[in-house]
């Protein structure tokens, strides 16, 4: 096993990373969560100190709140893990369960802090009046970074999970 001596994303929070290297590290993030996602595993708790740097890539760290889904309790998920500022409206709410989608809300919420060198401080899905606002803010600064970084911050903090990109969808995109 390697150390991956490069810290973590959230050291890289105030460095200013370019356009460019957040987009490097969103494909390894888009290829890392289709493997996942394609083992049927749910994360669960995707976060800036749980995605490790090693030779300017990035590592999916901590898989100690993830979920294995099997047939037998089928592929939504209700019960509450991971961290509030990154944990999508379903996931939350629990009214219908979450699935997959909610760890691609999650990176979404690593690509916006990451574009805008700033972090989250709250959900940008909750029902406070600003919410919106926040996180078009937040997509508005990706958008400025890259109009390719923007869309797919767009398309995975849509509040609607089955509109929301899968892993395979945001790596296409960002190709």
């Amino acid at each position: 096993m390697q150390l991956a001596d490069g810290g973590t994303l959230s050291d890289r929070i105030g460095q200013h990373p370019s356009a460019a290297i957040v987009t490097a590290w969103m494909r390894d993030l888009a290829s890392a969560f289709e493997c996942i996602h394609g083992m049927r595993v749910y994360h669960r708790d995707v976060k800036l100190e749980n995605l490790l740097v090693l030779n300017g890539r990035v590592l999916v760290a901590d898989f100690g709140l993830a979920a294995i889904i099997s047939s037998s309790i089928g592929s939504n998920r209700r019960t509450q893990a991971g961290t509030a500022n990154y944990a999508s409206p379903e996931k939350v709410k629990g009214r219908q369960g979450y699935n997959s989608k909610a760890d691609m809300w999650a990176v979404g919420c690593v690509l916006v802090e990451l574009a805008s060198d700033k972090r989250l401080g709250r959900p940008v899905w909750d029902d406070a009046p600003d919410a919106e606002a926040v996180r078009d803010e937040f997509v508005g600064n990706a958008a400025r970074a890259s109009p390719v970084l923007g869309d797919v911050a767009r398309r995975l903090l849509l509040l609607d999970p089955r509109e929301r990109l899968s892993a395979f969808e945001m790596r296409f995109l960002l190709r």
